[in-house]
């Protein structure tokens, strides 16, 4: 039996509605597009500035995690690794810590229409969980440790839920705002070049 893909546009439902990175991409190219083109040329920069801080919190808290725990997991298997297969890794390990974004971002897209995608998208969820946790638990309790507060009982509460929320953003979330606002850059880019608007 093999699967077919309508060429309609369908938006996946359930978790992976969330992940429509397609659709917020298109979004953000129509914001950017139909800005005045005064608008557009003095929104360049601060919304290059805010692309930048998401880029950078996503390499650190998902790709950069992932690529630590890739290469623990190769010193381990091959300490003594030689020749090509030394030279190789690095590269392995490069491709390997960003996949599971990928998969969760644009395969995502088509999990409602074939089951083996879906279980990818499920199996790179899980993963990026298990990666990116390690990074988000020390990040939160080292700046407890560095700002104590005087909450008590709460202050357990509020640090399960900051882990929590960061774990999100760390997994998905940041990764999906860069690619929302990259679009809406090029869409300020294009609105630049439009002739002006009376």
């Amino acid at each position: 039996m093999s699967t077919t893909y309508d060429a309609t546009p369908r938006h996946p439902r359930g978790l992976f509605g969330l992940f429509n990175v397609t659709r917020a991409m298109q979004r953000g190219f129509l914001c950017g597009i139909r800005c005045h083109p005064v608008v557009a040329m003095l929104s360049l920069a601060p919304t290059a500035a805010t692309l930048l801080v998401f880029a950078v919190l996503a390499w650190q808290f998902d790709v950069t995690s992932t690529q630590h725990w890739l290469s623990d997991l190769t010193r381990s298997f091959s300490p003594t690794a030689t020749g090509w297969v030394r030279d190789l890794l690095p590269l392995v390990i490069a491709i390997g810590a960003v996949v599971p974004t990928i998969c969760e971002l644009w395969i995502a897209h088509h999990a409602d229409d074939d089951a083996i995608v879906r279980l990818i998208a499920y199996v790179c969820v899980a993963f990026d969980l298990n990666t990116d946790w390690p990074v988000v638990s020390t990040f939160v309790d080292d700046y407890a440790r560095r700002h104590p507060s005087q909450l008590g009982a709460l202050e357990g509460v509020l640090l399960a839920a900051c882990k929590g929320g960061l774990l999100l953003f760390a997994t998905v979330g940041f990764a999906y705002l860069t690619c929302f606002l990259l679009a809406f850059l090029v869409g300020l880019l294009v609105a630049t070049r439009q002739p002006q608007r009376r």
